[in-house]
């Protein structure tokens, strides 16, 4: 807006003109992004798995290909849905859920499925320290092993890999070692992951093979991990899965499932399976020994038939 303004002196008369900018605030645009169904799926799975790199991306919502996965994730960043941590130049990205993304599937009332829900508490879980970042992006390169192999394969589709432990924790009794003393008390566990894998049967039938996942990193003694395979036993023994099933305690046979441990390496995998094998504890026919880089169609494959 333009104003002019005459002023009177004693030579004459002062003309001036100046001009008036008006800035008006304006209110946080929306996202220039149509919002489909995938990533809508991408947004829940972060949410439960609190980080993601881009090729986990790939595997899991992209059927593998790593161009499409940027352009749609590049465009999310802009949207911002999805954000960086801070990263080395040499390091992967790390994404994880932006607060817009998590109000898009919050107010679409897509966090139902999940024991926590509010923005606060999801906060707390994306701010971990460098070495629960390290476990949880291992934990995901298991999942996106599983989506690309199993996606090789014709007659199995993984029907659910959970990795929130609060999703599927449990109490239970096992041996706990402290001080150099041994005891059975219960306690609670938390697996690294949940996973269902359905079956195509030859006569048109469906099958489905359940496991609990634990990532051994070769930080625990040998023998804490027994015992951890001694507390599934007991779980399942127990009818405490059964009774998550929605089942009688009496009738825990039918509903099974073993425990598939991602062994640090070799040699951990036959130490390990030296002490699984002993009769007398009754849980090597409830555990799949695998290292981490046998993780493939075929192996996966021989799990589920075992």
């Amino acid at each position: 807006m333009m104003f002019n303004l005459t002023v009177l002196c004693r030579g004459g008369t002062i003309r001036f003109s100046f001009g008036i900018i008006w800035f008006m605030s304006r209110g946080r645009s929306k996202p220039n992004i149509s919002v489909q169904p995938r990533d809508l799926d991408i947004l829940c799975g972060l949410y439960e798995s609190r980080i993601m790199t881009r090729a986990h991306l790939a595997a899991l919502y992209f059927d593998d290909k790593p161009e499409a996965t940027k352009k749609r994730v590049q465009a999310l960043l802009r949207a911002g849905y999805l954000a960086e941590r801070s990263r080395q130049p040499n390091e992967p990205a790390i994404l994880y859920l932006a607060k817009l993304g998590y109000d898009l599937i919050h107010e679409r009332g897509l966090l139902s499925q999940f024991p926590q829900r509010n923005w606060r508490s999801f906060q707390k879980r994306v701010n971990v320290s460098d070495a629960t970042i390290r476990h949880e992006l291992a934990v995901q390169n298991i999942k996106a092993s599983f989506a690309s192999s199993i996606r090789q394969t014709e007659h199995l589709t993984l029907a659910e890999f959970s990795t929130w432990p609060k999703m599927y924790e449990f109490r239970t009794t096992r041996p706990v070692t402290e001080n150099g003393w041994t005891n059975h008390r219960e306690v609670l566990m938390k697996p690294d992951g949940f996973i269902r894998i359905h079956e195509q049967e030859p006569d048109g039938g469906l099958s489905e093979h359940v496991f609990f996942l634990e990532l051994d990193r070769g930080t625990e003694t040998i023998q804490t991990v027994v015992n951890k395979a001694i507390g599934y036993r007991e779980y399942y023994r127990s009818g405490g899965f059964a009774k998550r099933c929605g089942m009688d305690e009496k009738e825990y046979r039918l509903c099974p499932f073993r425990v598939l441990v991602v062994c640090h390496s070799e040699i951990r995998l036959k130490n390990i399976h030296n002490i699984v094998s002993n009769k007398n504890l009754l849980i090597k026919s409830q555990i799949c020994l695998v290292t981490k880089i046998s993780i493939t169609g075929n192996t996966i494959l021989t799990i589920c038939v075992k």
